[in-house]
């Protein structure tokens, strides 16, 4: 396999730098002036409906014959069918902005390393799949330095913390309904994309009002055209970068192995964290780097050892199937054998009993 081809050192230095770039924007957006998560995330997904609309434009006439990206449409079924997986993708972005808020950059990947263990038990619960000691082990010593990273003040709040936690609980849930959605939409992904990005810039609307963040609105109202520019092309930048980045990942998982991409996540998680610390002057505690070395290495151990139990499931299916033609080879041989053709016509045999084991 190769690992290291120029498409693929591309697609993997593409997925750090802009996703690195999200965290640090988002960051400083959410803690500035106009540091309201909800309007963030709503014109975020508003962003994310224009851009897939153009790009579908763009390709369309320059490209047609490839069908990129899947006709943007209003199917109340698929609507319905998508409902549930749009539900917790919008909780879980809005609590991840929402966590950011409250967190250093530095400490965020702390705050947001429960994914692992919710997704192990989520995939247990609505998928029905397997989960080894090994597996269970790693996600131990990830739920570990979680737990010795929230005693670190300076690094984590009770706020960070739970809402870093709940948005682990719904992008969790998300993964597991995307792989439950996807078969439904003719396993087109990007037609998923299309009715996710729709409902969530909805709800994320709907939230606004639930959650009194209105008034961000009558704010931008009293601000002169230059403030508003201002406020607004930052958010405006991070919902094109989201939306590029979602092409990224997605090209990322084509191109690139399971073990390539996972391992350029935690390296990007570490980056991350270094980044946090010379452009915001944050600093790192002995336990919030314990902390860190436990998350993101728990997470590296239960991804080894996914891919190993994959590998070993994989070479048993092709072992079975060996031998299964194998013994159907020898089973039908005598069979073959013992065909005569029958009053001219090949495709009538008379079968001798006796030559058959």
């Amino acid at each position: 396999m190769e690992l290291f081809s120029v498409k693929q050192i591309i697609a993997l230095l593409l997925y750090g730098i802009v996703s690195i770039i999200l965290v640090v924007l988002n960051k400083r957006i959410l803690t500035g002036d106009f540091g309201y998560p909800l309007i963030t995330t709503w014109i975020q997904q508003i962003c994310g409906l224009i851009c897939y609309v153009f790009a579908y434009l763009l390709t369309s006439s320059l490209i047609p014959k490839y069908n990129v990206f899947s006709k943007p449409g209003f199917n109340l079924k698929y609507i319905k069918v998508c409902l549930p997986m749009s539900i917790s993708c919008i909780a879980f972005i809005s609590l991840s902005n929402t966590c950011l808020k409250y967190v250093p950059v530095s400490s965020y990947a702390i705050a947001r390393s429960l994914t692992l263990l919710f997704n192990v038990i989520f995939s247990v619960l609505l998928l029905k799949q397997s989960i080894s000691k090994i597996c269970i082990i790693a996600c131990l010593i990830v739920m570990t330095g979680f737990t010795i990273g929230s005693y670190d003040s300076q690094a984590l709040n009770i706020y960070g913390i739970m809402t870093g936690a709940l948005s682990s609980i719904f992008q969790s849930i998300y993964i597991v309904q995307i792989k439950k959605v996807t078969p439904a939409l003719n396993n087109a992904e990007f037609l998923t994309y299309w009715y996710n990005v729709l409902i969530t810039s909805f709800f994320a609307f709907i939230f606004i009002y639930i959650f009194s963040e209105n008034k961000a609105f009558n704010e931008l109202l009293l601000m002169s055209p230059f403030q508003i520019i201002n406020t607004i092309c930052p958010i405006v930048l991070s919902g094109i970068l989201n939306f590029i980045f979602g092409l990224i990942t997605y090209w990322c998982i084509q191109v690139t192995s399971p073990i390539a991409y996972n391992l350029t996540g935690y390296v990007k998680s570490g980056l991350q964290s270094l980044i946090g610390v010379i452009t915001n002057g944050e600093t790192l505690s002995f336990i919030t780097l314990l902390s860190l070395s436990m998350t993101i290495g728990g997470s590296a151990m239960y991804t080894f050892a996914r891919l190993s139990e994959n590998d070993q499931k994989q070479d048993h299916i092709i072992k079975n199937s060996t031998s299964f033609k194998k013994l159907f080879s020898e089973e039908i041989t005598p069979i073959n054998d013992s065909c005569k053709i029958n009053n001219g016509n090949p495709n009538e045999c008379l079968v001798n009993p006796k030559n058959i084991k």
